[in-house]
């Protein structure tokens, strides 16, 4: 089973930026998340990812391969990049657990797919 997740931050960087996500589990209807304000995209990515594995261990569905378009997140979360901006780490760490508890999968693809599939 696939699931399709983006975060991002319109007006990243500024005071007045507003966050929001959405995932996609293949053959559902897409979510869509309200993140506020005071979060950055990469914020606003970990916390799409976030809600999309809470919403799969609440569905009871295991062994889900996911696709993002944030390298960051996919090799944070891999282990294969350092995570130098504090307010990630718990992010990071809370979206691995999750995976490691459902068997999820996270994997890059470029950002057209996302597009493709998520409208965003």
């Amino acid at each position: 089973m696939n699931l399709y997740v983006d975060g991002g931050c319109e007006g990243n960087g500024t005071a007045n930026a507003h966050g929001y996500g959405s995932f996609l589990l293949e053959g559902d209807r897409p979510v869509r998340l309200d993140f506020g304000t005071g979060v950055t995209n990469n914020i606003c990515e970990y916390k799409a990812l976030i809600a999309a594995l809470e919403y799969l261990k609440e569905m009871g569905i295991r062994n889900v391969d996911i696709f993002s378009d944030s390298a960051l997140v996919v090799n944070q979360t891999a282990g294969k990049w350092n995570i130098n901006v504090p307010a990630l780490k718990p992010l990071c760490a809370e979206a691995s657990r999750l995976m490691r508890e459902i068997g999820a999968s996270l994997t890059w693809v470029r950002r057209d797919t996302i597009v493709e599939k998520l409208g965003h």
